[in-house]
Formats: structure tokens, sequence, C-alpha cells
């Protein structure tokens, strides 16, 4: 194996790392966001995080478009 092989061997591996770590940032931001719309829903954040940790970008639209508890437990 040459030095340019162990070179373009160690760029890719530094490549991969960062797309690796980009997307689980992402991942986890989806999660937080999804535990942001839920709470803003009536739902525990702790569900939305973890729906969004499962699920990603579904949880989001899922909490997204349902309706809000407040309104609909709302006792008069």
């Amino acid at each position: 194996m040459t030095q340019s092989d162990v070179a373009a061997v160690f760029w890719y591996g530094v490549a991969a790392g960062v797309a690796g770590c980009v997307a689980l940032w992402v991942w986890t931001r989806m999660a937080r966001l999804a535990g942001l719309l839920a709470r803003r829903r009536g739902y525990p954040r702790l569900a939305g995080i973890v729906a969004g940790l499962l699920t990603g970008p579904l949880a989001i639209a899922t909490f997204a478009i349902l309706p809000s508890r407040h309104r609909v437990h709302h006792d008069t």
C-alpha cells in the first residue's frame, strides 16, 4: 500500500466521521423539535422526544397536525 493510498483511506474515514456527526446532530435536533411541538400541543415533552428519536421527521409532522389536548379535553 502506498502512502497516497493510506492518506486516501484516512480522509475517507474523516469524511465518514464528519457525515456521521452531522447526521446525529440533525437527528437529535429533530427529536428536540418533536418534543417542543408535543409540549405546545399539550402532550408530554418526553413522549415527543422519544417519538422524534424513533421516527424523526414523521414525529414532527404528526405533532404538527395533532389537535391540541387542551382543546380536546377542555371541561366547560
